[in-house]
């Protein structure tokens, strides 16, 4: 059996070992480039769009239901008055004016409003010197990775925009050539407009189709997998 002192002595070279390993990767780490980027989300406004095939369905359902009813000849011979008349009219009107499926921005072709695409996510992406990409800063060793996002948010987005984080995991992450690592992380939009500031020329919020006419490819290749299959 081994004495004490051997085993005490065994015990710290095995600390030392691993303090070696540990700061040799810690000066590996360094050598990287760490971003950590916001990806803000905003949620479906209205329910998705159905499928064709279901649409169809629910017009042949709705279509014999209606052929089953029996209604009174007082009702369906009765003349429509003009109180009636005009009441119909308002709620034709109403519904026209704010029971449409399409938003100010679908008519209009505005990308940096949230009154698009109504019934589908849309994310944020910011023109930074020509260049389109998430909201994104480097980490500071000091900065919790939702202090960093955050804090870069509220610089590039102003004040007004409010955000919620989802987890304290990143979505993805993605390796460049550069030695640069991106880390994204997901934040849900709850109120407020973007106010660019600090170099940010333009702004868009766009689905995850669009996402890939504005990102460079390897950014937008890995947004159709961390942004789901959901619509």
């Amino acid at each position: 059996m081994a004495s004490p002192l051997l085993r005490a002595a065994r015990a710290m070279h095995g600390v030392h070992r691993q303090a070696v390993a540990s700061h040799g990767a810690h000066r590996q780490a360094l050598r990287w480039n760490t971003v950590m980027a916001a990806v803000i989300e905003r949620s479906p406004v209205l329910t998705p769009d159905l499928p064709d095939y279901q649409q169809a369905h629910f017009k042949r359902r709705e279509g014999y239901i209606k052929l089953q009813k029996v209604y009174p000849t007082q009702l369906i011979e009765a003349e429509e008055g003009p109180d009636q008349a005009r009441a119909r009219q308002r709620v034709e009107t109403l519904l026209g004016r704010y029971g449409g499926r399409l938003g100010a921005g679908d008519t209009s072709g505005e990308l940096a409003t949230l009154d698009r695409k109504l019934a589908q996510r849309l994310y944020l992406v910011l023109c930074i010197d020509g260049v389109w990409q998430f909201p994104q800063a480097s980490w500071q060793e000091e900065q919790t990775a939702h202090e960093c996002v955050s804090l870069e948010v509220a610089k590039r987005c102003g004040e007004s925009l409010k955000c919620h984080p989802v987890g304290n995991a990143p979505m993805a992450h993605l390796e460049r050539p550069d030695d640069t690592k991106i880390f994204f992380y997901r934040l849900m939009h709850v109120d407020g407009v973007v106010e660019p500031t600090e170099g940010v020329s333009d702004h868009a919020w766009l689905t995850k189709e669009e996402l890939l006419s504005k990102l460079d490819p390897a950014t937008g290749a890995l947004t159709q997998e961390m942004c789901g299959p959901f619509p």
